[in-house]
């Protein structure tokens, strides 16, 4: 018997133009729940709420559009990223981030992360949370 892998929606990501007042938008006005916060209160690189990833857009990416924030990827929550990252590889999933994992020492958190294209070539991650010890 063959046992599948758990996989969830974890975020959509949205680089905005001003990460404060779209965390206000979203957070205050749409109500959703903070889940986390990487960075400083004041000056937060990342801000994950229900379902929601937001991240500043930065200079080299306004070519994009440079009036509006942009959609950046959807991210899947998974256990064992290693097990996922060898079923894709049996489909011959190509990679853009095989692998890498980020430390946020003063959340005392560590995401293991992938990145991938689906058929449509729109950009997807996995990622598996941990706690630093």
């Amino acid at each position: 018997m063959r046992k599948n892998l758990k996989i969830s929606t974890n975020h959509i990501s949205l680089k905005v133009k001003d990460i404060q007042e779209s965390f206000r938008f979203y957070h205050q006005v749409l109500q959703l729940p903070i889940i986390r916060v990487i960075g400083s209160k004041d000056k937060p690189s990342l801000i994950f709420l229900q379902g929601l990833e937001l991240s500043q857009m930065k200079l080299e990416e306004e070519w994009v559009q440079p009036k509006t924030g942009f959609f950046g990827h959807i991210g899947f929550e998974v256990e064992n990223i290693e097990a996922w990252i060898k079923k894709l590889e049996k489909e011959n999933i190509q990679f853009i981030t095989r692998f890498r994992e980020v430390k946020f020492e003063k959340e005392n958190m560590a995401v293991k992360i992938c990145f991938f294209l689906d058929p449509d070539d729109i950009l997807l991650e996995l990622v598996e949370w941990r706690e630093l010890h």
